[in-house]
């Protein structure tokens, strides 16, 4: 599957209806540099180790879940 950019060391399980704290590698995007800690936007679908807000697609990688 597709994926805009990598979340490293989520520490919490994602949750639909939830947002999360993570570290962005690989922002296709260009919004972000590496390494940034971000919180994603409210999580709509997940499937896997991927999560999709509303305009993002994350790859979770190196979760602590």
């Amino acid at each position: 599957m597709n994926y805009d950019a990598e979340l490293h060391n989520v520490t919490s399980a994602p949750v639909i209806g939830e947002r999360l704290w993570g570290v962005i590698f690989a922002d296709s995007k260009g919004r972000f540099r590496d390494g940034d800690s971000i919180y994603i936007s409210t999580i709509y679908a997940i499937q896997g180790d991927i999560i999709t807000t509303a305009n993002t697609t994350y790859k979770l990688v190196d979760s602590k879940i």
